[in-house]
């Protein structure tokens, strides 16, 4: 996995929480997308996790940004590929 530090800056990704700002939808529509798009998106090419675990001041960094939810643990950035699965799946 490329360094977390990079992916949060990179703006190319996006989290479930802006997809769903993006998409007008309440919380958890993106989320609800990317599991009906699971079959069709690759980790480490469409998308990629960041597990608190592992990357704690990542996941502290984007929540201090906005760009996750207040309660999210575990955060998957999507690129623009993944991005367009999903809205394909809508």
């Amino acid at each position: 996995m490329p360094d977390s530090s990079a992916l949060i800056k990179d703006q190319r990704f996006k989290t479930f929480k802006e997809i769903d700002e993006m998409l007008k939808q309440p919380k958890g529509a993106a989320f609800r997308l990317f599991k009906q798009a699971q079959g069709h998106l690759r980790e480490g090419e469409h998308f990629f996790c960041v597990d608190e675990r592992v990357d704690a001041e990542a996941v502290a960094q984007l929540r201090r940004m906005g760009r996750i939810y207040a309660s999210t643990v575990n955060v998957v950035l999507i690129d623009g590929a993944g991005l367009q699965l999903l809205c394909d799946g809508r």
